[in-house]
């Protein structure tokens, strides 16, 4: 596989580069209250998860912690030799590169993206048909929260249309609503062989056809699609610029190094954590079920009052243990490592 060089002292862990003293004018953060109903039910992980924030979203309240991560426009793309991307990365690719090949399409560059707060890595590879009509694109994304590691790879085919238009399918979860000119279909759990054979079928109805993208105009063209993103996610008040204070408190979670195994104390402060969301779930339907006057609730106000109390009570006891053990499992881990170090 050959890709543009990149420079020998490319560290694929190093935290992203910026100044924080300046504006950070190229990283945002999201609006929760712009976000759209039809946005956090394709982004929540069941349907609880989704009345929880959609509690937040309708009452307009604002709920910053529900996204621990900000976006970057990126100013350029920055290219990566194959054989320096992280070994994992390689790992999770060595399938579906392998269907991207037998498919016709081949490997034209791999490039990064700048990551802060749980968000610890961004890679992508690009991949091209030989007529340039087509393209193909492996994503590679690992958030971490805590213990709680998980990494997401995808899979897109595109085309852009002669009429300007630019058409997707990819096996990817939806999260955000794309610019009115990109059309993304998602197949979600879908192999490569059928995100393609889709992709393909659904290009041959259309009435247009599309145009190819020489391969030294790609980066060019990958890089303006990044910033178009961005870009309409800000014109629709969804990201918002980030502050310098914003930008310091996520760069505090941000970390270097492939993902690790989860200590004892890091398993258990996720438990809690689950346990915390299923009181704070409780908690939520309480609160709906009283104010909803339903003959079901306690109708004295001292039983509402101590079941409420009950709830709170039990959802700070998990959160306060929850943080303790973190604060010992980080003083561990820091002894271990000062140890190994010496």
């Amino acid at each position: 596989m050959k890709f543009t060089a990149s420079s020998p002292e490319f560290n694929p862990y190093a935290a992203p580069l910026s100044d924080l003293d300046e504006p950070a004018s190229d990283l945002y953060r999201i609006i929760s209250t712009r976000v759209s109903l039809g946005e956090y039910r394709r982004l929540a992980a069941g349907l609880v998860s989704f009345l929880i924030v959609a509690f937040f979203r309708v009452f307009r309240v604002p709920a910053p912690f529900f996204f621990p991560f900000g976006f970057t426009r990126p100013r350029r793309l920055d290219l990566i030799e194959f054989d320096h991307l992280p070994p994992h990365i390689r790992n999770h690719w060595e399938g579906p590169l392998a269907e991207f090949e037998a498919l016709g399409l081949h490997p034209a560059f791999a490039y990064s993206l700048p990551v802060t707060g749980s968000l610890k890595e961004a890679f992508a590879i690009i991949l091209r048909a030989d007529d340039g009509r087509l393209h193909g694109s492996l994503s590679y994304l690992r958030n971490q929260v805590g213990a709680n590691t998980k990494e997401v790879v995808a899979a897109t085919a595109s085309s852009r249309l002669t009429d300007g238009q630019r058409v997707a399918t990819s096996n990817a979860r939806p999260f955000l609503n794309p610019p009115p000119e990109y059309q993304v279909r998602h197949l979600t759990g879908f192999s490569v062989k059928e995100v393609l054979s889709s992709h393909l079928e659904w290009v041959a109805s259309m009435d247009r056809t599309p145009e190819p993208i020489a391969e030294d105009e790609l980066p060019d063209a990958i890089i303006r699609s990044e910033q178009r993103h961005i870009d309409f996610q800000i014109e629709r008040g969804v990201l918002a610029p980030m502050t310098a204070r914003e930008a310091r408190r996520l760069a505090k979670l941000s970390d270097a190094g492939p993902p690790q195994p989860a200590t004892r104390l890091g398993k258990i402060a996720t438990f809690l954590g689950k346990l915390e969301w299923i009181g704070m779930s409780g908690l939520l339907l309480w609160l709906l079920l009283i104010f909803s006057n339903s003959t079901d609730a306690p109708r004295g106000a001292v039983d509402r009052f101590d079941i409420t109390l009950g709830f709170l009570g039990v959802v700070f006891a998990l959160k306060a243990a929850r943080f303790l053990l973190r604060k010992i499992d980080r003083h561990r881990s820091k002894t271990s490592h000062a140890d190994s170090v010496s």
